[in-house]
């Protein structure tokens, strides 16, 4: 298709339908390029996802759901490096499907990340495209066409110098199995996982795997791997990708006027399909001798607007401009306007007088946007978060500095033409009125404020606690303990970075902790990083300013726990920085292979460092205590960092293979233990053993034992009672729910003098040997987050309450009746929570395998089916757990256990365990009830007495249970068989429900109960007797 044709076609909207641009992000320490939001009333298009993109959408309340394609600019990690997190997030706010348009390297970026990235129900769909040194089409739909310019050349370095990639030379090499015996130690597998033996995948088919609109059925007692769990290496390309960002032309839809249709008539036109051509701006031939435009019947409208988005940042590809003069943009968007030009590009390219040229040549329609890291001022991306740590630093000052920001930029803007961009500027394509920023501009003269009660006045805090705030020391919660004989270990500094769980919240981005080790007696130790989720770089650039090139430079040991992705997606960054820089020293990382597999698939786009001795990878299994590789492993580290230090790893207790560390100084007599993501884990209290200080996780709240079980996280009081049992001196408490943002009581109760304790928050910093002057605070500052909003935007959601777990609406009589209007809640309910829980349990079920059921014909083959579908989904879910050592995978006994303890409770019932016959009866009569009046009404004097399921005793009316029973029988039965049958009716009766629980109870026969949990994330199980044969199907994510 010509780029006229394409052109020629493009839809029309209504004049006053508001089309706009909003910036996500801009260039600064958060953000490693650019990113924009082009709005339509029912369509969003993302350009570029750099880290940080989704915490911005979170900060920002933009639903994720209406994201229809996203534009990558490169495949590297500057621009693409939040594209994993973007995903999961569309998939688990059950989006159904999303595009990605961009340079050559696309798929193999996110094939990448094929072992985290995985999820079901989300259909993502590709436009690759071989960038050129010419206009090329490369999307168009009902809504925009986008065309793209880039280079013709090969590279894969945004420097004025393109070089080929040593990480490339180095897995060209593997690919003909020419290995150095090095190369073969560092390719060597984890335990139980044979990389040669599995095919080859193509990356089609790894993705159509990792993004599977509905469950695949696996062969029974199957064992090999689908192509999203290979560990395989992906095949290296024969040429290294072009990874230069390319440019994009947006094309809008052309303007509609108003449409004469009795002008239209007279010109021969009948109504109909022709009129609404002629209104999309296409033209009828009504005879060989007329034909109709469209501008002969419509009155007004435009050719609609366009805008650039300019990405240059080679100074030899300044010739190309002239492909996008205003003439040609003109030419080949048809006449569309270009409204507005983003300049993305190197600041040695907007420095040059043949750029600044071809700026001058847009009109005064044209307005110019410029985002550079010099030209841009270096303003807090994350605003609120900002705010937050302004008020923890009246309490404690020390332990709370305010991260780094600066209103002046490193050089003046080249030209009057251009106009910083700005996160709040909000630009219409079409003149309309765009919508309100949800966010208001911070004033940064607040951050200068000296004076600490005008500072308190200032930031709303009420004036009791501002006089509190006088009498705190500036200095005191950072003051060590004074004890006889100082240690050393007093002297190291903890950084929180990152404090949140899951996903990035409004005020916690994911897990990253940074210890600071100083130098002493030669030891040469300076910084050890414990994980390092998405956006763990730009915190580091906040919290070491100017100075975080020396923070990398002196960075010497990166512990990451385990492959879920909001623990070590933000590595790759950090090694690509780190390779850039000169005199840095050597790097031991301590991983699994999983994760070193990815790092180094990436570096085929990309270098980060992995070869000529600067970074080293050691198997965290090798470093287990019964590992015979320990010993070798330990020596090979202290040899690498030159440091006299011991590490351990600790298999814990979470869904999948997961350790904790205990990083010991046999010379200085200190020990660090991290804990990673775990339930309470004997292993790790036995390894940590007075430990100086404990960091654990404590993703829950006390009231959330059985969640936290559920999912394989520790509540918070789970989390002190480990500090406890493993006599640590210190402890500091982290990893929250976005559902946390305050502190809780236990804090202030629980450690005592034995033990000090603090609560973790972002950037926040202390002295090991200060931790309990800084508990001493934990008041104060549980007053400064006092009132702080919620974050509802994570996924760590709480199952819905029992105050109303039945639908308002009928039982549907059938499950094929899936049109039936919802009612609104009932009383006591949260119809916004409810429907946004309802949402994501609808997305568990989603994310469940279909498996063909045999078709029961009786009592008996409907608990031989339920068991059929146990054996299959088990098989299903242990794949994901398919690198874990079998004595770490879940039993099916586990997952019934799981059944039981959430089915019951979290539907209001509280009975003895359902496997015991009183259990059952006490359920069903409940249940029975409470479905009854559901389906009938509740009971009252106008009904009428001769109804067989009404009973009248001593002047009051009740149901009859016995006639509910045998009335409702047969659809309940009709429906288990049914669900076994076909795992499809969750769905549908899902658009009935609303999510919420239904729980009916039937009596079939004197041995079998058949419980059909009908409800989103609840699925359907059966028993037998006393002897459980059910399985959770769906609920609470198990990562």
């Amino acid at each position: 298709m010509s780029q006229r044709g394409a052109s020629a076609l493009r839809p029309s909207i209504g004049a006053k339908s508001p089309i706009f641009i909003k910036p996500i992000l801009i260039d600064s320490f958060d953000a490693s390029s650019p990113s924009l939001l082009l709005t339509f009333e029912q369509s969003r298009y993302l350009f570029n996802c750099p880290e940080n993109t989704s915490r911005s959408f979170v900060q920002s309340r933009i639903n994720q759901k209406n994201l229809s394609s996203i534009f990558l600019s490169s495949p590297r990690a500057s621009h693409s490096a939040g594209t994993y997190g973007m995903l999961m997030g569309l998939a688990d706010s059950h989006k159904q499907t999303v595009r990605l348009i961009g340079p050559e390297g696309l798929r193999y970026m996110l094939a990448c990340g094929r072992l985290f990235t995985r999820r079901q129900g989300l259909s993502v769909h590709f436009n690759e495209f071989q960038p050129l040194c010419t206009l090329q089409q490369v999307f168009q739909d009902q809504h925009i066409c986008v065309l793209a310019l880039g280079s013709n050349r090969p590279g894969d370095h945004h420097s004025l110098i393109r070089k080929r990639s040593p990480e490339l030379v180095k897995m060209s090499s593997d690919s003909s199995r020419k290995r150095t015996k090095l190369e073969e130690v560092n390719l060597e597998l984890s335990a139980g996982v044979q990389s040669n033996s599995e095919p080859q995948h193509t990356l089609a088919e790894i993705i159509d795997d990792m993004f599977r609109a509905s469950g695949a059925t696996r062969l029974p007692g199957g064992k090999t791997r689908t192509p999203a769990y290979s560990y395989e290496r992906l095949q290296v390309p024969d040429e290294p990708f072009n990874t230069d960002p390319v440019s994009y032309l947006v094309i809008g839809p052309r303007l509609r006027g108003k449409f004469l249709p009795e002008k239209a008539k007279r010109l021969g036109v009948k109504p109909g399909p022709d009129f609404a051509k002629l209104v999309n701006g296409e033209s009828i031939q009504v005879n060989p001798e007329n034909l109709v435009t469209s501008d002969m019947c419509v009155e007004g409208g435009s050719a609609g607007s366009a805008f650039l988005l300019s990405s240059i940042v080679l100074l030899d590809q300044l010739s190309h401009t002239t492909l996008l003069d205003p003439e040609c943009v003109t030419r080949v968007s048809d006449g569309a306007n270009l409204m507005a030009v983003y300049h993305f590009v190197h600041q040695d390219v907007v420095l040059d007088e043949r750029y600044i040229r071809w700026i001058f040549k847009f009109g005064p329609e044209t307005t110019h946007y410029l985002s550079t890291p010099s030209h841009s001022p270096n303003l807090f991306t994350f605003e609120p978060s900002a705010l937050l740590q302004l008020k923890l630093n009246l309490v404690a000052p020390s332990s709370f500095p305010v991260p780094y920001y600066s209103l002046t930029p490193v050089l003046p803007i080249p030209s009057p033409k251009l106009n910083l961009l700005s996160r709040h500027d909000t630009f219409s394509l079409n003149g309309t009125k765009p919508l309100s920023d949800n966010n208001t501009q911070l004033d940064y003269q607040i951050f200068s404020c000296s004076d600490r009660s005008e500072l308190a006045s200032n930031l709303g805090i009420n004036p009791g606690l501002a006089d509190q705030l006088k009498s705190i020391h500036p200095s005191r919660e950072d003051s060590p303990v004074k004890t006889q004989e100082a240690k050393s270990v007093d002297e190291i500094i903890v950084t929180t970075l990152g404090t949140g769980s899951a996903a990035p919240s409004k005020y916690r981005n994911v897990s990253s902790t940074l210890l600071h080790i100083p130098n002493r007696q030669g030891s040469g130790l300076d910084f050890v990083l414990l994980d390092a989720g998405e956006g763990t770089l730009g915190q580091i650039k906040r919290k070491f300013g100017l100075e975080w090139k020396e923070t990398l430079r002196c960075l010497k040991i990166i512990f990451i726990s385990h492959l879920h992705a909001d623990h070590h997606s933000g590595l790759a960054s950090i090694l690509q920085e780190r390779s850039e820089l000169d005199n840095c020293a050597p790097l031991a990382l301590v991983c699994q292979y999983g994760i070193y597999l990815h790092l180094s698939e990436k570096s085929v786009i990309e270098s980060l460092g992995l070869t000529g001795g600067g970074t080293q990878w050691f198997n965290s299994e090798h470093l287990l205590k019964s590992s015979d590789k320990r010993i070798p492993t330990q020596r090979n580290i202290e040899a690498l960092i030159s440091c006299n230090l011991e590490i351990e790893t600790i298999p814990v207790k979470h869904w999948g293979k997961c350790f904790g560390v205990c990083i010991e100084d046999k010379t200085e007599n200190w020990k660090i233990v991290f804990s990673g993501d775990t339930k309470p884990c004997q292993a790790l209290i036995d390894a940590g053993q007075d430990a100086d200080l404990l960091i654990h996780e404590a993703s829950l709240g006390p009231e959330e034992t059985e969640l936290a079980e559920t999912k394989g996280h520790s509540t918070i009081d789970q989390a002190i009672q480990v500090a406890l049992k493993m006599k640590a001196k210190n402890c500091v408490l982290n990893h929250f729910s976005g559902r946390y943002p305050k502190i809780p009581p236990s804090i202030n109760t629980t450690a005592g003098q034995e033990m000090k304790m603090a609560i973790a928050f972002d950037f926040m910093t202390c002295k090991i040997g200060g931790i309990g002057a800084l508990q001493k605070c934990m008041p104060a500052l549980e007053q400064m987050v006092e009132g702080l909003e919620l974050d509802e935007s994570t996924e760590d959601h709480p199952l819905p309450q029992p105050t109303d777990p039945y639908p308002s609406s009928s039982f549907p009589s059938s499950t094929k009746n899936n049109n039936t209007k919802r009612k609104k809640s009932g009383p006591g309910s949260s119809p916004v929570k409810g429907a946004h829980e309802s949402q994501r349990l609808k997305g568990e079920v989603d994310n469940l395998s279909n498996p063909v059921f045999p078709e029961p014909r009786n009592v008996d083959s409907i608990a031989l089916a339920c068991q059929a579908g146990v054996d299959c989904i088990v098989d299903e879910q242990r794949s994901d757990w398919s690198h874990v050592a079998e004595t770490e995978m879940p039993t099916q006994e586990m997952l019934k256990n799981m059944l039981r303890s959430k089915v019951l409770k979290k539907v209001g019932f509280k009975v003895p365990p359902m496997c015991t016959p009183q259990g059952a009866q006490h359920c069903l009569e409940q249940a029975n009830h409470q479905l009854v009046v559901e389906k009938y009404g509740p009971v009252n004097e106008s009904h009428d007495e001769s109804d067989p399921l009404v009973s009248k005793k001593k002047g009051s009316y009740s149901y009859n249970r016995d006639m509910c029973t045998k009335r409702l029988e047969g659809v309940a039965a009709s429906w288990t068989i049914e669900s076994v049958r076909n795992m499809k009716f969750i769905h549908e009766l899902g658009e009935v429900l609303l999510g919420f629980v239904v729980v009916v109870v039937i009596v079939v026969s004197r041995d079998l109960l058949v419980c059909a949990f009908c409800g989103l994330g609840l699925g359907m199980t059966a028993v037998g007797g006393s002897e459980f044969i059910g399985l959770f199907l769906g609920g609470d994510r198990l990562a």
